[in-house]
């Protein structure tokens, strides 16, 4: 049955999904399966650009014959010859003996090792500066020599502004009817497969992806096409950036990773003593469900469950198993006679999958409304949910943090507390309720502007003679001061010598917490 997506007058996505695929490449998990794009323009001339895997090789042949009706391919577009683009090219260059394929010089030679002389033959070299008009487009192709293999090339077409980027600006997963970036949250569900496929398949060629980066820099793209993964038509820009900070190795948020062994269990004693710290500073709850809480597999997270235990300190959002998760989720507290039922959610957990027998809290609204109805079973005083969400370093919360935080609010939240994006953006409170969308950076060694300090929310919960509860909010700017780690609060750093930084943070905390500010557009 054949299956395309219409992206511009006369030009198609005609991909395919394979979700029965574990690794890709024998090597790299895919949880969420692999999708393998290439597209067909329909213009005087029919151009065909890539072919696919064998794996969706059918609907591939079923989609083509429909769209074709009947009309023969003019050329073969090879940007990439890499199998899992090119596994089908000879069955269509037999099916159309006319068809040029339009490759470069590198292509060629590998064409001929790969399909024989004959195929070989029919090759068309093109390079950088080289075109091709088709009718009313015009396609111009640039060389990008190690991105990631040394015979690829981009192609744009000039008339409808399409970047054709091969495995660039790809991602792990499967589209699944979604084939547009923006018809999905990319941010929340896609970053982490996309950065992920960029390290695996393309992270070592940094210096080839800047080369290819520049010659892309002066072109206004309206549609840009990867090999893998979502097509992008918008926030582009967005995406391009990314690109730009991995290929130039910088880091999206600054932090030290620890790596140790430990023969005699003397380095693993650190954990401890860290769990230690936290119930000696007054801590007796954790919430652990956020990105990173699955980096350590299923024997970090049994270790930091059973040393939290082991300092007194209860933990939900993440579990050691179901019985886990059914003890501790919700998290029951009471303090002074309140009742508190506390839940935690996270957006995702960096591409990796969670360890089998553990459970993490993932956002999903219809899990998330019957644990909260199962919260309000239990009769408590107050609901509050810790979540993490939003996107990294934007001082303003998005859409789906807002609509989140309404339908935590319709089912049941009172108190809605935002972790993630390492800056502190806007709250909304009353007498019935609250919503910190995010509390920044408590402590950490980030030192860039908005990101070396945060918030500390002090909530005072009244429950009244009437059993009605009211909420008051006091906001707490902490800065960060190094070395030490030393978290400053106002009535000590003020009356201080510190850096330019801190006088700097004090003053973008007090815009975010301005009454103008802090209700959300």
């Amino acid at each position: 049955m054949h299956c395309e997506q219409k992206l511009a007058d006369g030009l198609f996505w005609i991909g395919g999904d394979d979700k029965r695929l574990g690794l890709f490449e024998g090597c790299h998990p895919v949880p969420h399966g692999m999708s393998y794009n290439n597209y067909l323009l329909l213009d005087e001339k029919v151009v065909l650009f890539d072919t696919i895997d064998r794996a969706v090789e059918e609907r591939f042949f079923e989609t083509l014959e429909y769209l074709l009706d009947g009309r023969e391919i003019d050329y073969i577009i090879v940007d990439h010859v890499e199998p899992d683009h090119s596994a089908t090219l000879s069955a269509v260059a037999d099916a159309h003996p006319r068809a040029k394929l339009v490759c470069t010089k590198i292509c060629k030679t590998l064409i001929g090792q790969f399909f024989g002389p004959e195929l070989e033959a029919r090759c068309m070299v093109v390079g950088d500066g080289d075109s091709l008009s088709t009718g009313a487009h015009t396609l111009a192709f640039a060389t990008a020599t190690m991105v990631h293999w040394p015979e690829v090339m981009v192609t744009w077409d000039e008339t409808d502004r399409v970047l054709f980027s091969a495995d660039a600006f790809g991602a792990f997963g499967a589209v699944s009817g979604f084939l547009f970036a923006d018809e999905v949250d990319f941010a929340r569900d896609w970053l982490d497969d996309a950065r992920r496929y960029y390290t695996n398949i393309v992270g070592k060629y940094g210096a080839p992806v800047q080369a290819l980066l520049k010659k892309a820099a002066a072109l206004d793209i309206a549609f840009l096409c990867p090999l893998h993964g979502p097509v992008w038509r918008q926030d582009i820009a967005w995406f391009v950036e990314k690109y730009q900070r991995w290929s130039t190795y910088r880091p999206e948020e600054d932090g030290v990773l620890v790596a140790y062994a430990s023969i005699y269990g003397h380095t693993e004693n650190a954990a401890e003593v860290f769990a230690m710290a936290l119930r000696d500073a007054g801590v007796d709850v954790a919430v652990l469900a956020n990105n990173h809480c699955c980096d350590g597999g299923a024997a970090g997270v049994h270790t930091t469950v059973a040393e939290l235990g082991r300092c007194g300190i209860l933990h939900t959002g993440v579990f050691t198993d179901s019985l886990d998760r059914a003890a501790n989720n919700p998290l029951w507290v009471e303090r002074y006679g309140v009742r508190f039922a506390l839940l935690n959610y996270t957006y995702g957990t960096n591409g990796i999958p969670v360890p089998a027998g553990v459970e993490v809290n993932l956002i999903d609204t219809a899990r998330m409304a019957a644990d909260l109805a199962a919260a309000r079973r239990g009769a408590p005083d107050c609901v509050a949910v810790c979540i993490h969400w939003g996107n990294e370093y934007e001082r303003r919360e998005n859409a789906v943090q807002r609509h989140l935080a309404q339908f935590l609010r319709r089912h049941g939240a009172d108190l809605v507390v935002g972790s993630h994006p390492h800056v502190v953006q806007p709250f909304d409170a009353d007498s019935s309720h609250v919503v910190l969308y995010s509390l920044g950076n408590f402590v950490s060694n980030q030192r860039r502007r908005y990101c070396d300090g945060g918030l500390v929310a002090e909530i005072e919960a009244v429950r009244h003679p009437d059993g009605r509860m009211s909420y008051s909010l006091e906001a707490v700017p902490v800065w960060v001061a190094m070395p030490g780690y030393r978290v400053v609060p106002p009535e000590v750093g003020d009356t201080m010598a510190l850096p330019e930084a801190y006088a700097l943070f004090r003053e973008d905390v007090a815009e975010v917490l301005s009454g103008d500010y802090k209700q959300s557009e």
